[in-house]
């Protein structure tokens, strides 16, 4: 029969009765939280319905992990943390769906900027799933931001080498060894200036993934970084065509006009980018960049700081940066 108030599970598991779970190669993607608005209600009214099937049974397992799920995407992380952590304690069997916790647990760290603290609940997770494709990409996601690229690289090149293996994907990406694998070591090699390398992987993936906008983007930032105007051109002119391709397109440009020194174009552009990409951080992440390159009041830097720390707490380069501005204007009176 059906369980619970919200994502209702079958009780008792189906294999206690002695039927047996098959395997499907069918990717569902779930559409129905693309809506922020639709997101916000749907992930109250599961709270609501959640915290009642708590309140009856706090140790369900269910209940915890989809508690858990709801809390982080409203972000609240640190409630989101405990109901996971709870479910871990009291799950010592290695069941599928600790892949799941795992992963958001590591997602919660590295949204806080704590980047060590999820390399270390990989460390926990992978000694219990060691060829889990999601858990490995995000220990390579950890290196990249620590820029430990090597290390980076050769995670990404196991995932790439491995065998396709059967396994429980529920709430995580399904095309991590397709796209997601080789671009991010495509972005690594554009960052270590092996550019010939980093744009061969890219018209790759293009090749079969001709409307992926992230794709062509990471291939526009390799000719903003090698200086080539008119292939960057191409790939804004193409990215148009894609799904919120004139963000990505706008961002493109602001980088040329900061890597040119081009500034009054570079601020323009900026300003039309937090426009249209209000949540966006990167922009605002170029607007400190713009302030300080051009040497703006320290005020302007400061408020700049805290706009992005706004939509990004977790970025700890901005809070360094804050406080260090905030440090001068207090000795300067």
């Amino acid at each position: 029969m059906w369980s619970g108030r919200v994502h209702e599970q079958l009780r008792p598991d189906v294999t206690s009765l002695g039927f047996d779970l098959l395997w499907s190669d069918v990717c569902i993607d779930h559409t129905g939280y693309e809506d922020p608005a639709v997101e916000q209600r749907k992930l109250q009214r599961d709270l609501r319905l959640l915290r009642m099937d708590f309140a009856t049974d706090p140790e369900d397992t269910s209940t915890l992990i989809h508690l858990g799920l709801a809390y982080y995407h409203l972000g609240r992380f640190s409630l989101a943390r405990e109901h996971l952590e709870r479910l871990l304690a009291l799950s010592p069997l290695p069941g599928d769906h600790l892949r799941q916790v795992y992963g958001v647990l590591t997602s919660i760290s590295m949204r806080e900027g704590n980047y060590c603290e999820g390399l270390a609940t990989l460390d926990r997770a992978l000694a219990v799933f060691p060829d889990d494709e999601h858990l490995m990409y995000l220990r390579a996601e950890c290196f990249y931001e620590l820029d430990r690229y090597r290390e980076a690289r050769t995670v990404l090149g196991q995932i790439l080498r491995g065998v396709n293996q059967q396994q429980y994907r529920g709430g995580v990406p399904g095309d991590i060894r397709n796209l997601r694998a080789p671009r991010k070591l495509a972005d690594i090699c554009r960052l270590e200036r092996d550019f010939g390398q980093a744009e061969t992987l890219l018209q790759n993936l293009l090749e079969r993934f001709p409307q992926d906008t992230r794709s062509w983007h990471m291939l526009g930032r390799v000719y903003v970084d090698s200086r080539q105007s008119q292939k960057l051109a191409g790939v804004i002119d193409r990215l148009r065509a894609c799904a919120q391709g004139d963000v990505f397109a706008e961002l493109l440009a602001s980088l040329w006009h900061m890597n040119a020194r081009e500034f009054g174009a570079a601020s323009e552009a900026i300003e039309r980018l937090i426009g249209l990409a209000p949540q966006m951080p990167m922009p605002r992440i170029l607007r400190i960049e713009w302030l300080t390159h051009t040497q703006a009041p320290l005020t302007a830097r400061i408020q700049a700081c805290r706009d992005l720390l706004r939509i990004q707490s977790g970025n700890q380069e901005a809070r360094q940066l804050l406080a260090r501005l905030e440090s001068t204007v207090a000795q300067w009176g």
